[in-house]
This record gives structure tokens, sequence and C-alpha cells, in this order.
């Protein structure tokens, strides 16, 4: 049973396949069409490897730089089995070869570190971290380090100006966002305490009707779940006094949303010889356009 034989050829060489004239590198066959590949192919099937191999090292050992000669030597090496030598040939080419020598020995420089990171990385460890020394003829890596660093600089100080532009407008949308709620409460304590007045004069004022219009028809308390209850309760307890003094102070409007607000005062609260100082809290809510108590307790 026949296997299809695999070439493996080492990552950094895979430089040759945009190299003018280079031929497939990982074809096991060799296809060349000119009168040496004929000839290695004759060779090689009457059982010539060795006469083969020899036709074709000449081949290269004339023009060292001849990267497709090379190529073909490194194939029919790869056929062989003998991959060191494949490997060898490849490498010895592009050495010798002008237009890839200096693009060879920097892709093993690369490959070289890479390799390094990958093992390290492998093994759980830190690699190295070395600078990979490059060449050009055109330009001087000292020169492109040296501008990789300038800009990497500019870019990193237009990060941190982002970044600090973004927390100044942060900054400020967080001050605009108290600042309206801060005017939100002051808006709508300006517009609650009034009425917080006159529900407190009307109640001082014995005017039980103009007293009742302050609640929500949904107020409700533990002790009296419907404003009937609660109306009901209440008002014995204001027209059957002789007299009432009702004074509020420190009065403070927290807006807990669109509709419902929490008002806390101190109430001084007096009838013949009952004074009492309490501090309440009520809530209000808005109703129908206007603000009516819902709830309330001492």
């Amino acid at each position: 049973m026949k296997t299809a034989l695999r070439i493996s050829i080492p990552a950094h060489l895979i430089l040759l396949l945009a190299l003018p004239n280079a031929g497939v590198l990982a074809s096991p066959a060799i296809a060349s069409t000119t009168a040496v590949g004929a000839e290695v192919l004759s060779l090689s099937r009457q059982g010539k490897l060795n006469e083969a191999r020899a036709v074709l090292e000449n081949r290269v050992k004339s023009a060292p730089d001849d990267l497709q000669a090379a190529n073909d030597l490194a194939v029919f090496l790869a056929a062989l089995g003998d991959l060191e030598s494949s490997r060898r040939t490849l490498e010895s080419a592009l050495l010798a070869n002008p237009q890839s020598a200096a693009a060879f020995k920097n892709l093993r420089e690369v490959a070289s570190q890479q390799f390094a990171e990958n093992y390290s990385k492998a093994i759980g460890k830190s690699a190295p971290r070395k600078e990979v020394s490059l060449a050009s003829a055109s330009l001087d890596p000292n020169n492109v380090k040296r501008a990789v660093d300038e800009g990497r600089a500019v870019l990193a100080a237009a990060e941190a100006a982002r970044k600090e532009a973004l927390a100044r407008e942060e900054a400020e949308a967080r001050a605009r966002a108290v600042a309206l709620a801060k005017a939100s409460a002051d808006k709508e304590g300006k517009s609650i305490e009034p009425l917080l007045r006159a529900w407190g004069k009307a109640w001082e004022n014995k005017d039980f009707d103009r007293y009742a219009s302050f609640y929500s028809a949904g107020f409700s308390i533990p002790s009296h779940p419907t404003l009937k209850s609660w109306l009901e309760f209440r008002k014995p307890r204001i027209v059957g006094k002789k007299q009432i003094v009702v004074e509020l102070s420190n009065i403070s409007v927290t807006r807990k949303s669109d509709s419902t607000a929490e008002v806390r005062f101190d109430q001084r609260y007096e009838s013949g010889s009952l004074k009492v100082r309490s501090r309440k809290t009520q809530i209000w809510v808005s109703e129908g356009g206007a603000w009516k108590i819902q709830a309330e307790q001492n």
C-alpha cells in the first residue's frame, strides 16, 4: 500500500514562494519541464537516484544563487526523505542570492525570536525579550526604531488626552445631573412648601373643608387605610377645638419620582393645655396636576 509523501519545510523558508522564479516547495513530485528535469525523472525511474541527485547538485554548484535550481534539488532531496539537506540547500541559495539574502536573514532573525517566545509560552515561562536586529539597504533600523518610538509617544499622548477629555466630560455631565436634580428639588420644594404651609394654616383656622382638600383620594396609613376613615377621625379633633396653633419649620422636600415627593418638617402644635413638638414626614403625590398628601407619620 502506497503512502503519500508529505514534506515539511521550516516556516521561515516560505519566503521563497514570493521570490522570482521560485518553484513549488511542498510538491513531492518533480514537475520541471526543462531538460535537466526530464533527465532527473528518467534517471529516477531507472533507480539511478544518486546519478539524478548528482545532476541537480552540479546544477546548483554551477549557479549557487539560482533559486530555481536550489528549489528543484530541495524538492528531490525531500522526496528522498533527506529534509535536513533539503533545508540547508534552500537556506544556502537564499543567502547567496542578492535579491533574497537580506530578507532571508531578517526573516530568520524574526523566526528565531518567535520560536523562543512560543517555546517559553508552551512551557509556562516568560520569554526573554530581546531587541530583534534587522537590516535594510534603504531603511536604517535605528532611524526606524526612533521614528516608531516617537510615533508611539504621539499616540500615547493622544490617548491620554482623549481619556482626560472623556473624564472631564463625564465629570461635567455628573455635575450637570447633580445641579439639575438640585434645581428640580428646589423647584418642587418651592411649589410644595407653600401648599404645606396652607395645609397647616387651614388646620390652625379650623377650616376643615380646606384642610381636607389637601389630601389625595388614595390617602392611606396603617391606622386609617382610606381617606374617608382618616377625615372622620380628624374632623372632631379640628372643628371641636376652641383654639389651635400650628407652626411648621425646618421644611425639606425630596423628589422621589416625577410624581412623588417626601416632605419632612418640624411641627409645633398647641391646643389648650396640650403642647406637642414632633418631626413629621408626609408623602405628596401629583394628582390631576396638583400636589396632594398621600400618607403621613410622626
